[in-house]
Formats: C-alpha cells, sequence, structure tokens
C-alpha cells in the first residue's frame, strides 16, 4: 500500500531491491513484535513447569521461547521481503501490477502457513528446517538476481503494456498500413 501511495502522491519509482528491504524491515518490525506476545507465554509456560517440576515441559517452553526471540522475527522478515520484491516489480511495472502483487502475498502467505502447520502437525524438526530453508534460497536468489530480473522484465512487452506486433514492426522498418 505504501509502495501504491508513494506511485500516486508523489511519482516516485524506486528500485525492486529498495522495496525488498522495506518490505524485509517491515516484516522483522511485525515479527519481533508478534514475538513479543509469544515471548511472554513460553515465560509463562516455564514457570508453570517449574512450579509442577515437568522437566519436559519446561524444555518445550525454553525451545519455545529461543524460536520466538531468535527466529520469529527473521522467518517474517524473509517472507516480506519475497513478497515486497513482486510488489516492487509491480509498482514499475503497471501492466500486471494486481497479478504480481497478489503472487508475491500469495507465496508469503503459502510459507507461512505451511510453518504454522509443520510445526503443529510433526513432532520431526526436519519438514520445518527444509521449509526455511526454502525460503531463505528465495529471499536470497530474489535478492542477488532482481537487477537481472527487472531487466528481462522491462525488455517484455507483457509488462510494459507494449504490442509485440508494433515492435516488430518499428524493428524491420516496416509501418502497419492505416
Amino acid at each position: 500500500m505504501a509502495a501504491l501511495l508513494l506511485l500516486r502522491l508523489r511519482g516516485v519509482k524506486l528500485d525492486v531491491r529498495m522495496w525488498m528491504f522495506f518490505g524485509t524491515i517491515a516484516g522483522l518490525t511485525f515479527g519481533v513484535r508478534e514475538a513479543s506476545e509469544y515471548t511472554t507465554l513460553a515465560i509463562e509456560r516455564i514457570a508453570a513447569a517449574a512450579v509442577h517440576h515437568s522437566a519436559n515441559a519446561a524444555v518445550l517452553g525454553a525451545l519455545s521461547f529461543a524460536y520466538r526471540v531468535f527466529v520469529d522475527g527473521f522467518q517474517h522478515a524473509i517472507w516480506a521481503g519475497v513478497a515486497a520484491f513482486f510488489i516492487g516489480i509491480a509498482v514499475n511495472y503497471p501492466r500486471r501490477r494486481v497479478q504480481l502483487i497478489v503472487f508475491g502475498v500469495t507465496i508469503a502467505a503459502v510459507l507461512h502457513a505451511l510453518n504454522d502447520w509443520y510445526l503443529s502437525n510433526f513432532s520431526s524438526p526436519w519438514p520445518w528446517i527444509v521449509l526455511q530453508a526454502l525460503s531463505l534460497l528465495l529471499f536470497l536468489g530474489y535478492t542477488m538476481s532482481a537487477g537481472s530480473i527487472e531487466r528481462n522484465v522491462r525488455r517484455t512487452p507483457l509488462f510494459r503494456g507494449e504490442s509485440m506486433i508494433m515492435d516488430r514492426f518499428s524493428e524491420t522498418g516496416d509501418h502497419p498500413r492505416s
């Protein structure tokens, strides 16, 4: 929303990587805020386990606390950065704006939903670790290849809103008859 407002009100188009940076910071901020709420619950779980002398509950509470403090904010930053990549392309190339924004947000939403599902349905951490690695690779891939992807998009008539037929005529020097 901020990207579209900036474009409409000030006419500013930023580089895709700058939008990724803004999205990553927004995701980190949200993730840390969310983690602070869950951290309180984890501490309460540890305290309740200490009262009832339950070592397993205390370990689970400590692991939940560590996960929320050290991982949760970064997960949200990565997912928001991936979504912001597509939002940045959409802002700069309006021909497919809605599809790009929906696609970017859908990727982040699916990764987040899979994360929550894995955490609640599997006792093994490996599916979750694979998902986190996939999320990180996606983020790094888009970050490292953003310039090249944007150059390819810039050349593609599908995103510029130009006609492939008219481009072909201008390249050959022929003009269509009116």
